[in-house]
């Protein structure tokens, strides 16, 4: 479990400071694939490396199963995995030669790392990639090895900064292929920062939506049983704060987890709903008890750019 509250990081360059994250708080469960969604400079990077315990230098308070990250740091340091988005592999030495070297740097013994590096090239098919460098391979093979370094301490946690930057359409989707299974057989929560939404798509339990330092919009996993639905809804001014932070409890506890913005004097909420034809005539219920009247609702497809497009556009509650 992650817990992340009021995470700020401001950098001075130039001497101008810069917000690289503004209070940022979120929670990622165990065992889940947690996506950051954002363009060039939104601090998804930033991010990574402060939850990977690189950058010691924030405010806010972060904890990682249970520990926390400014006190115990080396602890956590040995639970995660961090794969950067520039990539560090040696052209010189073999796959082999760098597992060892790496996992002997870890503190491994040698017995442990022998029987790590060949359940790790079962596991991921690199046989015959063990006597190769990285010289020699394709960008999609150096992403997967980068991957396997990161996996050789078996980390609870598994970070990935762009994994797929660079790669081609094939390479890609094997690459997701690889975090999936990695997810699923090694039972490891996996934080991701991406570019491609189809990406995000197919892997994510949950996104995070970053824009310019700031978090404006948390979006569950987009699954193939469920319908976006979006509410429009006329509420009373003096009393909508209130209703909004109701509404938004109420729909957690029934395992919700809706977007609400407001747009041209009207309420609209936006919810991922499994089962309509049970589900929606509830979630009017819990709208109307808290003096939300739904004006009108629209059912959608799950598309993860059309949500991006709408969230980036409206102003986030």
């Amino acid at each position: 479990m992650i817990l992340v509250n009021n995470l700020s990081k401001d950098y001075t360059f130039r001497g101008k400071n810069t917000k690289a994250l503004n209070n940022v708080s979120f929670s990622a469960e165990s065992g889940i694939i947690c996506g950051l969604l954002g363009s060039n400079g939104a601090g998804k990077s930033t991010m990574l490396n402060i939850l990977s315990g690189r950058d010691a230098k924030f405010e806010g308070k972060i904890s990682v199963s249970g520990a926390d990250l400014k006190t115990e740091s080396r602890q956590i340091r040995r639970i995660i995995g961090y794969v950067t988005q520039g990539g560090c592999l040696s052209s010189l030495l073999t796959v082999r030669d760098e597992l060892l070297f790496t996992a002997t740097t870890y503190g491994l013994n040698r017995h442990a790392i022998k029987d790590r590096i060949e359940e790790l090239a079962q596991a991921f098919n690199i046989g015959h990639l063990l006597s190769k460098s990285s010289s020699h391979m394709s960008g999609g093979e150096k992403r997967k090895f980068e991957i396997i370094l990161a996996l050789l301490t078996s980390p609870k946690i598994l970070i990935l900064d762009e994994p797929s930057t660079g790669l081609d359409p094939q390479s890609r989707l094997n690459l997701s292929s690889v975090i999936k299974q990695i997810n699923q057989d090694f039972k490891i929560t996996v934080l991701i920062s991406t570019h491609y939404l189809a990406e995000l798509e197919f892997l994510c339990d949950k996104i995070l939506v970053l824009d310019a330092g700031e978090l404006i919009a948390e979006i569950p996993g987009v699954k193939s049983n469920s319908v976006l639905t979006t509410f429009t809804c006329k509420y009373e001014p003096l009393s909508a704060e209130g209703a909004f932070n109701r509404v938004q409890c109420i729909f957690a506890e029934t395992g919700y987890s809706p977007k609400i913005t407001r747009r041209d004097g009207v309420l609209i909420v936006t919810v991922q709903l499994t089962e309509p034809e049970s589900s929606i005539p509830k979630a009017i219920r819990i709208l109307n008890d808290n003096s939300l009247t739904v004006l009108s609702l629209n059912q959608a497809q799950n598309n993860l750019s059309q949500i991006y497009s709408d969230i980036i556009k409206v102003e986030v509650i």
